[in-house]
C-alpha cells in the first residue's frame, strides 16, 4: 500500500507550532532594560557599599560622614555610573523586588564568604548555620535568608508563619536571629522586628525588638508553662516618622539577612504541686524522721554536752 505523503508534514506541523512557540517565550522573556544597571553590577555595587560601611564603623578610622559619601561617589564613579542613574535603577529595583531580592542574597552570601576569609569563625557569622530541621536544637526558618524592605507599600512589610507539627512540642525554645543593615540616603532609621508564639489554649506570648542600626538581633522566646504550640508567627517592618515621606528616587532600605529561627526541644518536665491534704497528712511524719539524733557524752571534767 502506498504511503500518502500528505500525512508526514501533518504530523510535523503541531510539534514545530509547539516548539515555536517555547523559542518565542523564552526569547521573548523580558530583562532587566538596558537603561537600568544590570543585576550583576548592582550586586557588585551593593557589596562595595557594604564594605565600604564597615570600615567607616570601624573604631578610631577617623572618617566621618563626609568621608562616607565620598567613598559612595567613588565606587559609582568606578563603575561608571553617577549618582542620579543609581538612584534611577534603585527605583525600577524596588518595583521589581524579585530582582532586588536576588541581588541582596548572592550579596549576603558573599560578605559571609568574605568574612571567613579575613578570619571571622563560623560561630561569628552564624552561630546556627549548619543545623537542620531535625534533631533537639534545629533551624526550623523556611523562608527567605535574606529580606528587602523599602518604605513604600506594601514592600515594608514581610510575614511569616509556621505551623504546629511533629518537630514542635510542648516547653519549646525559640530564638528568632538575624543581621540587619541600613542604606538611607535621607529619612530616619527605624524598623521592628517581632515573633509570637501561639498556645493550644490560644493565649500569645510576643516578643520585639526595635532596629535602628545595623546590627545582629535576637529574640527569644518560649512554652514555659508546657501549653503545647499552635504556630510560630512574626513580621519584620521598616517604620517611617509621621514627618518622613517615603521616597521613590532614593535609596532607602532595610536588608535583614542570615534568618534563622532556632527551636530547642527543653527535657526537663513542668512540676505539678501536691494537693494540700497530702502536704498536711505527710510533713509531720517526715519531720520527725528526718529529726537528727542527739549524742550525749561527758567531758573528762565530768560535765554533760550534747553532740
Amino acid at each position: 500500500m502506498k504511503r500518502n505523503k500528505s500525512q508526514h508534514p501533518q504530523r510535523i506541523c503541531p510539534i514545530m507550532a509547539a516548539m515555536a512557540v517555547v523559542f518565542l517565550t523564552t526569547a521573548c522573556k523580558p530583562g532587566i532594560p538596558k537603561e537600568y544597571i544590570q543585576p550583576h553590577e548592582m550586586e557588585q555595587i551593593i557589596y562595595e557599599y557594604h564594605m565600604a560601611e564597615t570600615l567607616y564603623k570601624m573604631p578610631g578610622n577617623g572618617y566621618g560622614a563626609s568621608d562616607m559619601l565620598a567613598f559612595k561617589t567613588a565606587i559609582l564613579k568606578n563603575h561608571g555610573y553617577t549618582e542620579a542613574e543609581f538612584d534611577s535603577s534603585m527605583v525600577y529595583y524596588l518595583r521589581h523586588t524579585n530582582e532586588m531580592k536576588e541581588v541582596y542574597e548572592k550579596v549576603a552570601d558573599r560578605l559571609s564568604k568574605e568574612a571567613l576569609a579575613m578570619g571571622a569563625s563560623v560561630g561569628e557569622i552564624n552561630k546556627y548555620g549548619t543545623l537542620t530541621e531535625s534533631g533537639d536544637t534545629a533551624n526550623i526558618w523556611n523562608g527567605a535568608k535574606a529580606l528587602v524592605l523599602n518604605p513604600n507599600k506594601p514592600f515594608n512589610l514581610s510575614t511569616f508563619s509556621l505551623k504546629s507539627d511533629t518537630t514542635l512540642r510542648a516547653g519549646d525554645r525559640f530564638i528568632l536571629e538575624f543581621d540587619t543593615k541600613f542604606h538611607c540616603q535621607d529619612g530616619t532609621r527605624d524598623g521592628m522586628a517581632l515573633m509570637a508564639l501561639r498556645f493550644d489554649n490560644d493565649s500569645v506570648a510576643t516578643q520585639q525588638v526595635r532596629l535602628n542600626n545595623s546590627n545582629h538581633y535576637s529574640i527569644q522566646l518560649a512554652d514555659t508553662k508546657f501549653l503545647g504550640i499552635k504556630d510560630v508567627y512574626g513580621f519584620f517592618q521598616i517604620l517611617q516618622r509621621p514627618d518622613d515621606k517615603p521616597s521613590k528616587t532614593t535609596l532607602h532600605m532595610l536588608i535583614a539577612e542570615n534568618i534563622q529561627l532556632i527551636r530547642m526541644h527543653t527535657q526537663q518536665q513542668p512540676t505539678s504541686e501536691l494537693p494540700g491534704d497530702s502536704l498536711a497528712t505527710d510533713s509531720l511524719p517526715n519531720k520527725m524522721a528526718e529529726k537528727p539524733l542527739v549524742k550525749e557524752r561527758r567531758d573528762s571534767m565530768g560535765t554533760l554536752s550534747r553532740k
